[in-house]
């Protein structure tokens, strides 16, 4: 994950079309980088909600903001005396598509309206 340059160019020069990011500490410490090379070699970036800010042209995945609030219900449980291994484990119920259209500008990508109306979040 930390020669992301050479990759993306790499990718490129095979002709890929997008990148995806998986969800990683590894990749999430070099997302700037990361999404400015994607940029540099003109690959939009298809990842999780933590990439949408830093320029990935569409992120979907689980609501962080949800998640980390269900996380403090639970901490405040368990300081109240609840018993963790008598807790249910929870997933993911509310997921978010967040467009960055300003990345899509930079691409030269028109998205479609159909994307656009289904997403949760769009930056200008």
């Amino acid at each position: 994950p930390y020669d992301v340059e050479a990759a993306l160019g790499a990718a490129a020069s095979a002709k890929a079309q997008a990148a995806l990011v998986l969800s990683s500490g590894a990749f999430f410490v070099v997302r700037d980088k990361l999404i400015a090379a994607a940029h540099r070699h003109r690959l939009p970036v298809v990842a999780n909600p933590n990439y949408a800010e830093a320029g990935a042209l569409v992120a979907f995945g689980a609501s962080f903001s949800h998640m980390y609030a269900r996380a403090a219900e639970y901490a405040d449980r368990i300081l109240k005396g609840a018993k963790p291994n008598e807790m249910p484990v929870e997933q993911p119920s509310q997921y978010e598509l967040i467009v960055n259209l300003k990345s899509a500008r930079a691409l030269g990508i028109k998205l479609p309206q159909p994307v656009l109306v289904r997403a949760s979040r769009i930056i200008e």
